[in-house]
C-alpha cells in the first residue's frame, strides 16, 4: 500500500521513515534506499534545519 496515492519516493522525500516506506512498499530497506538514493539528495538542509529547530527548544 502507497501513502494514499504517493510513490515511494514522493514519500522520501517527505521525509517519511524509509523502514515505513520499504514496508508499504513491498521492499527491503536496501532495495529501497539503493533504488530511491537519488530522492535523499539535499535532504542535510532539510535535517540540519529540523536539528537547529529542535535545540532552539531547549535554550
Amino acid at each position: 500500500m502507497y501513502f494514499g496515492g504517493l510513490r515511494p519516493a514522493e514519500a522520501i522525500g517527505l521525509g517519511v521513515a524509509p523502514t515505513e516506506v520499504a514496508e508499504r512498499a513491498g521492499n527491503s530497506v536496501e532495495v529501497l534506499l539503493t533504488r530511491y538514493a537519488k530522492c535523499l539528495d539535499g535532504r542535510q538542509d532539510v535535517a540540519n534545519r529540523r536539528i537547529e529547530d529542535l535545540l532552539r527548544e531547549y535554550e
